[in-house]
């Protein structure tokens, strides 16, 4: 499922906006960690956060999402 989130990202299919794009990206960072690569599913959710805030804003709904998000993956992947 990972794969099939990552192809439609590189195959210009995402969303235009930041918006969308930055969603699908969380998707994809959240089915990662799901399927056992929690190390990879932070690192993908660090880089997705940063733009989150940098094009939506701190307290865009998504930013929040994207920062529970990586606050679960981190604790999965026994980091804090």
């Amino acid at each position: 499922m990972v794969g099939l989130w990552k192809s439609l990202l590189s195959e210009g299919t995402a969303p235009r906006d930041a918006e969308g794009t930055l969603s699908i990206r969380r998707i994809a960072a959240c089915w990662l960690g799901l399927g056992g690569y929690a190390v990879d599913a932070v690192a993908e959710l660090e880089q997705i956060l940063d733009g989150c805030a940098e094009a939506l804003g701190p307290e865009h709904l998504l930013t929040r999402f994207t920062r529970r998000n990586l606050a679960f993956w981190r604790a999965r992947a026994g980091r804090s």
